[in-house]
């Protein structure tokens, strides 16, 4: 496991959809840039760069937290309508604020 120090305006964000037929990486796609579906590591010795996918429905962002379900809404609207999918609904929404927290993430 790689451990993980996150800044004081990381949040991470977590749902449920229904039907569910929209991924977190069309959401990111979809977000301008406001969520992202990886996370990049550098080694501190040799400065490689890992990249790790999260889960499959967890985002990251660095929104004020005021904005952070509006952003979601609108990203999930328009990555629904990119695939021509049939209207999704949230079932689930989780955010948490990560500031100055230790995480820990591998690839399996």
């Amino acid at each position: 496991m790689v451990k993980i120090s996150f800044a004081t305006d990381n949040y991470i964000v977590t749902y449920d959809l229904s039907p569910c037929e929209v991924s977190a990486e069309e959401i990111a796609d979809n977000s301008e840039s406001n969520f992202l579906v990886k996370i990049v590591t550098q080694d501190s010795s040799t400065k490689k760069e890992t990249k790790y996918q999260l889960p499959n429905t967890t985002l990251l962002t660095k929104l004020d937290y005021s904005k952070i379900k509006t952003e979601f809404e609108k990203a999930l609207k328009k990555a629904s309508k990119e695939k021509g999918t049939s209207e999704e609904k949230i079932t689930k929404l989780f955010i948490a604020k990560l500031a100055d927290k230790i995480g820990y993430i591998e690839n399996n």
